[in-house]
């Protein structure tokens, strides 16, 4: 298709220049441009003849096609066939001209029309894309989107890391003050963890009150450590802002060089086991 485009540009700017040099007089035009006219209508009529039949419901290029046959043709047979050029009628010297301004005006007027058809198209791409690989609830990415990471990580060879957490109290909190306010505990923390790392790594919530984070780093970058440290900053500022809530996370974090040949979801298995080895000495700690 992008062939074909090229085409009809580069032929109705040689069009175009063919007129503009002789004046719209067909018996005025040197050697020359009638050479580059006739090759740039010849370039027109095969490009458009096939994308029309390629797509039977573009009423502007079949109206561009039968314009293109009927107001060339018989200015070109004319101008071949009589032996006094300049004494040819008026109506094939001005019929091509004006057929061509037609043909000119309305492709102009198509690809604007196929353009913003393509960046219609793109927009509800982009719009899908982000429906299929974003949590509804939180607005951080889901499941499929870390899926999606991991292949690309298994199929490369960078070193990476994963945080694993778990956010802790989530099934008290329901069972207390019920689910909305446990649905107001997801969505603080999921913004506590897109503000802590959402400049290193990819934040997801793999559901429920579980989430990850995947970092293209090595697990003991200080980077990693330090967004670490401004999570947990964040959630004392929260427990501080007088909510019935109280946010707690478990996490554990594994590195792809931990394994010789390593695999997602070996780092993520043993991410997870080092949250939950957390989980289980925060709960010991519990006085409630």
């Amino acid at each position: 298709m992008k062939i074909y485009v090229m085409v009809d540009i580069a032929a109705t700017f040689v069009t175009v220049i063919a007129y503009f040099f002789y004046d719209f007089h067909l018996n005025r035009v040197s050697g020359y441009y009638r050479v580059f006219m006739i090759m740039g209508l010849l370039s027109l009529f095969i490009a458009n003849f096939r994308r029309i039949f390629n797509n039977v419901d573009d009423k502007l290029r079949a109206s561009v096609l039968w314009v293109l046959i009927i107001s060339n043709t018989i200015p070109l047979l004319s101008f071949v066939l009589s032996k006094n050029p300049g004494g040819m009628s008026d109506l094939p010297v001005y019929l091509m001209p004006v057929g061509n301004i037609y043909i000119i005006l309305a492709l102009l007027f198509s690809y604007l029309m196929n353009y913003m058809k393509v960046f219609k198209d793109d927009v509800e791409r982009q719009v899908l894309l982000r429906m299929a690989y974003t949590d509804s609830m939180t607005g951080l990415y889901n499941r499929a989107k870390s899926m999606e990471e991991f292949e690309k990580l298994d199929n490369g060879s960078e070193a990476y890391c994963v945080v694993w957490l778990d956010l802790n109290y989530l099934k008290r909190t329901n069972d207390r003050y019920g689910h909305e306010e446990g649905d107001m505990l997801i969505t603080r923390f999921s913004g506590i963890l897109k503000n802590a790392f959402d400049d290193i790594g990819t934040v997801c919530r793999m559901g429920g009150d579980e989430f990850c984070v995947i970092i293209k780093k090595s697990m003991n970058d200080i980077k990693i450590k330090k967004c670490i440290n401004k999570m947990l900053e964040f959630i004392d500022e929260d427990n501080k802002g007088g909510n019935r809530y109280f946010m707690q996370t478990s996490y554990g974090i594994a590195g792809s060089e931990e394994f010789d040949m390593p695999k997602t979801d070996g780092v993520c298995s043993r991410a997870d086991e080092r949250m939950y080895e957390m989980k289980v000495k925060m709960k010991a700690q519990r006085t409630d």
